[in-house]
């Protein structure tokens, strides 16, 4: 009777190993490294780029880089075709016969009891801020409330009366530029009249270097208003033969060319003042320089000294 049953446990232990065997060589997939190492993983895995991933565990994955896989061997252990490894699917299919269960999406309603315990907390806090604020010595939330908008509105009139500055300085400064630039401008516009009339008036003028129909000083060689009168004989000491010429002998007479004007004194003028001109032109630039360095050193943008 025992024997019946040492013999019937050990047939029973026999099928248990066999029908694990079978289930494993099922479930198993065998790798073949380029070292000749096997390794079995399960039949559901990943093929990447560049990795093989499958689980182990609840949550434990292994990773295997591909390039250490034999692709040739592995497939002819496994008595697949050749190309049917780096087929497989990089999401694994479901088991067939179970529906895919979704996990429910967690959801919170804040009731008005959720609401009445934070009011709660809140006050207590409150509570416990004012206990300590009058511990410390410190100025109640209405007080700091008051202080902060203090401090707003003094930095907003500080901002207003710099804002305000600014645009006196700016109008300071361009009026003086702007003064200064009409003043230049004037000077610009009589240097150019000033040279416009040197520009008129003629190089040289000689009153004397004329010719008319009289010669180069308009004196004739026969006196034209000599005016002859009728001879008469008179008898006198000197003898019957002395004879008189009588008439009206008028002298010669210069006739003057015409007058050309004569400019001299004038360009002589004009230049002088042409010079000073230049002279206050030279000045001015003076002044402009020693404007922008003033400009500079008060802080003031270049801008405002441009027109």
């Amino acid at each position: 009777m025992i024997r019946r049953k040492g013999r019937f446990t050990g047939r029973v232990l026999a099928a248990a190993l066999f029908l694990t065997f079978a289930a494993s060589s099922v479930n198993a997939y065998t790798l073949v490294m380029r070292n000749g190492r096997r390794v079995e993983i399960p039949n559901t895995f990943t093929v990447s780029g560049s990795t093989v991933t499958y689980e182990v565990g609840s949550g434990v994955q292994v990773t295997i880089q591909l390039n250490t896989i034999d692709i040739g061997a592995t497939e002819l252990a496994n008595g697949e075709p050749a190309g049917s490894f780096l087929s497989k699917s990089a999401t694994p299919a479901p088991a067939a016969g179970r529906p895919r269960q979704t996990r429910p999406t967690a959801t919170r309603s804040i009731t008005n009891a959720d609401l009445e315990e934070y009011r709660r907390t809140r006050i207590a806090s409150e509570r416990a801020y004012e206990k300590r604020r009058k511990t410390l010595g410190l100025p109640t939330a209405q007080d700091s409330q008051r202080e902060l908008a203090a401090v707003g509105e003094r930095t907003h009139e500080q901002l207003r009366n710099k804002r305000g500055q600014e645009q006196e300085d700016e109008t300071y400064w361009r009026g003086r530029a702007a003064s200064l630039r009409t003043e230049i401008a004037a000077n610009t516009a009589q240097i150019d009249f000033v040279r416009g009339r040197l520009d008129e008036l003629p190089q040289t003028s000689n009153p004397f270097e004329t010719t008319g129909p009289f010669g180069t000083l308009g004196i004739p060689s026969v006196n034209p208003w000599y005016i002859p009168f009728p001879s008469r004989r008179r008898s006198g000491p000197f003898g019957r033969n002395n004879r008189r010429r009588t008439g009206i002998w008028n002298p010669p007479l210069v006739v003057l060319p015409p007058q050309t004007p004569d400019h001299t004194f004038e360009r002589e003028t004009l230049t002088n003042q042409l010079n000073d001109l230049l002279m206050q032109r030279a000045a001015l630039g003076v002044r402009w320089k020693e404007l922008e360095e003033e400009a500079r050193r008060a802080g003031a943008y270049p801008g405002w000294l441009r027109p």
